[in-house]
């Protein structure tokens, strides 16, 4: 079985033709469909990327304002927010930079207005991301309890210069 050139500029169709033919253009058929399978193939590698984090990613979150709680006799602090991919195929997510400042309901938590918790030189910061979603939890620990705060409450977090690596 040979396909058959029905065009001379770009295959938009061809016919199947029994035996052997002169305008038999196996050759020029099968490069078609290989540039045209390359083509769906790189496509769909875009789309996977800009879909999903995969391991190697750095990702900058410039400002985030988001909620949060304290927790664990208020040495915990603990705060969620939505990354614009999913992690389906990520094992682990890094914070290697940024500030936090934490507004609670008296106030400033820890003097953080004036101090802002460096995350990427604390051993304080870790965050864990939930599994199959785009959602990641930063927690900050401290062996102490932090300033101006109540146990089991609501704050405010603010982020700057946050710097997630996945992997």
């Amino acid at each position: 079985m040979r396909i058959k050139k029905v065009s001379k500029t770009t295959a938009t169709s061809a016919q199947v033709v029994d035996g052997y033919s002169e305008s038999t253009t196996d050759t020029y058929s099968c490069n078609y469909i290989n540039e045209m399978q390359e083509n769906i193939e790189n496509s769909i590698k875009a789309l996977y990327d800009d879909l999903f984090f995969k391991p190697g990613d750095v990702y900058n979150v410039n400002t985030v304002h988001c909620a949060g709680f304290i927790t664990s006799s208020t040495k915990n602090v603990s705060f969620t927010f939505f990354l614009p991919k999913r992690m389906d195929n990520v094992n682990s997510v890094t914070v290697t930079a940024g500030t936090i400042v934490i507004r609670g309901i008296a106030g400033y938590v820890d003097d953080t207005y004036n101090n802002p918790i460096n995350l990427a030189t604390t051993t304080m910061g870790k965050a864990f991301y939930i599994a199959n979603s785009n959602t990641i939890r930063i927690s900050v620990s401290k062996s102490s309890v932090f300033e101006n705060a109540t146990n089991n409450t609501p704050v405010a977090v603010a982020t700057s210069g946050l710097v997630l690596s996945f992997s």
